[in-house]
């Protein structure tokens, strides 16, 4: 029996030191219940493995020969031995990272006007495999990762011991991403995903409000279309960032009107892939941050169906290349964010303008116009009512006023 117990000690211990948080990492494999909730496939590659959780997938081993012949021409143009490239590696990703860096090279410089310095028909062109736009969607996978620091490593090989900064690489990456975002962007970041992130949130202690603030967690927010009707006036923010949502009131034209200010989104084919994979990077990173899934239920609650939408495009807070507004509402309507912390700069703006929204006045204006001014034929009615009543009351005093001027 002593030895029994003593080799369940010994089992316990073993789990316990299994179950010990592993430090350092950021790329996970994404559980289940995450993908359930929105898409399934939008977390791992559709052409290319980079990093340790694909490697060997027999659905993307059609791309396996142009990596090498990507690392192999990244090596040749250096004219450093390829020797220096695996030692500043240990060997580990090798192959992934110089061609991550080799098509980041290829394309960045292809946009610039030079052609990437590939010949004609060169069958390891990107351009010529026609999809180096879903191989820019594969580099933010969550379960598609490269170290930056592998990265930076490599580019060190590659300029022959030269310094590159964490910030170099960063520039690199951003470009490849085609991130219309902040150019001086020096901290490292774990990976391509980590970094996009970084692109799109502010984490200063501003973003974040005082647990005396909060009174309820106020969850949901009136859509676009009501906050316009209780007399909410909608702007677009002086950034880009997720983080940049502000309400506040502001003097127009001479009068003082309450105005959120939304930052510009422009929704693409790949908008609901990123804003997923930066929320499972959110869910799965201990201090991540939860920005961007604050951003994801504002957006959320702000856009309920195709009209908000088309009032967020004439405001100049939205734009997207989709066929129809009903696409992009439908996006928001069907990506999952799972709420909002109460602690969120996000849901302090939630908090004020519900409460703007609640005020007696501007319930009744919302009301009245949700009711009166939606329907152009409502509308019109509502007028010949008036000037009935009106045209009523006017005859009523001219029958009076000669019965009175009589008498006296």
């Amino acid at each position: 029996m002593a030895v029994a117990n003593q080799q369940w000690v010994v089992q316990i211990q073993a789990s316990v030191q299994a179950m010990a948080p592993r430090t350092g990492a950021s790329i996970y494999r994404v559980p289940e219940w995450i993908k359930r909730l929105s898409r399934n496939d939008a977390y791992g590659p559709r052409v290319v493995s980079l990093g340790p959780f694909h490697h060997g997938n027999p659905n993307l081993q059609h791309m396996e020969e142009h990596k090498t012949q990507a690392m192999q021409r990244l090596v040749h143009r250096s004219g450093k031995p390829f020797q220096r490239f695996f030692d500043a590696i240990n060997g580990m990703m090798v192959t992934d990272g110089c061609f991550f860096l080799d098509t980041a090279w290829a394309v960045n410089h292809a946009m610039g006007g030079t052609g990437g310095g590939y010949t004609a028909g060169d069958p390891s062109d990107p351009r010529a495999l026609l999809i180096w736009e879903t191989i820019r969607m594969d580099v933010v996978a969550m379960e598609n990762q490269l170290p930056l620091l592998a990265l930076q490593k490599l580019e060190t090989a590659r300029r022959g011991g030269a310094a590159v900064s964490a910030g170099d690489v960063n520039q690199l990456v951003r470009k490849f991403l085609t991130v219309p975002l902040p150019k001086n962007i020096n901290e490292p970041a774990p990976h391509p995903l980590g970094l996009l992130r970084k692109c799109f949130v502010s984490t200063t202690a501003a973003n974040r409000s005082s647990p005396l603030e909060q009174k309820e967690w106020e969850n949901t927010m009136p859509c676009a279309l009501v906050l316009t009707e209780a007399g909410i006036d909608l702007k677009k923010s002086r950034t880009r960032k997720f983080t940049d949502v502000e309400f506040k009131d502001a003097a127009l034209k001479g009068v003082t009107k309450s105005v959120l200010h939304v930052p510009l989104l422009r929704v693409r084919y790949d908008t609901e892939m990123f804003l997923l994979n930066m929320m499972a990077f959110e869910r799965l990173h201990p201090g991540a941050g939860d920005e961007v899934t604050s951003y994801v239920s504002f957006m959320r609650n702000l856009i309920n169906n195709t009209a908000d939408v088309a009032l967020l495009r004439s405001k100049g807070v939205l734009v997207h290349t989709f066929g129809s507004d009903k696409a992009v509402a439908r996006l928001f309507n069907n990506i999952y964010s799972g709420g909002m912390s109460p602690y969120s700069k996000l849901h302090h703006v939630q908090r004020k303008v519900s409460a703007h929204c609640e005020r007696r006045w501007n319930k009744w204006r919302a009301g009245f116009v949700q009711s009166y001014l939606s329907n152009p034929w409502v509308f019109i009615s509502l007028v010949a009512a008036i000037i009935l009543v009106l045209a009523t009351l006017l005859q009523t005093v001219y029958t009076i006023i000669p019965f009175y001027h009589n008498r006296s």
